[in-house]
């Protein structure tokens, strides 16, 4: 396939993406399917921290930064190579990060 249609059609399929808006819902149903990786590997207490963690995002008591890094932070300590590979979990450089803050 020359460049120039590859090119065409992921740009196509890139805008289509961004058209799906990230949303609450959505955020907790991918964090739910991480959490399936690491139900074998986590205390039943690490469990209920992460489960409550997620509720309290979910019903907007706390924001995705908790949950999401709880979930991080546990990927990376059980050593989870599918979920440690996924840009959901570090979608910035790090580069990037200070930028974050303003």
């Amino acid at each position: 396939m020359p460049d120039t249609e590859l090119f065409s059609r992921y740009e196509v399929l890139f805008q289509e993406s961004l058209r799906r808006k990230a949303t609450v819902k959505r955020h907790t149903n991918v964090l739910m399917h991480a959490l399936g990786y690491l139900k074998e590997l986590l205390t039943p207490a690490e469990k209920r921290e992460l489960l409550a963690s997620l509720e309290d995002y979910r019903t907007g008591l706390s924001p995705l930064l908790v949950p999401l890094s709880l979930v991080r932070f546990n990927v990376r300590k059980h050593d989870v190579e599918y979920l440690m590979g996924q840009l959901y979990f570090d979608p910035h450089p790090k580069e990037m990060m200070l930028r974050l803050h303003v």
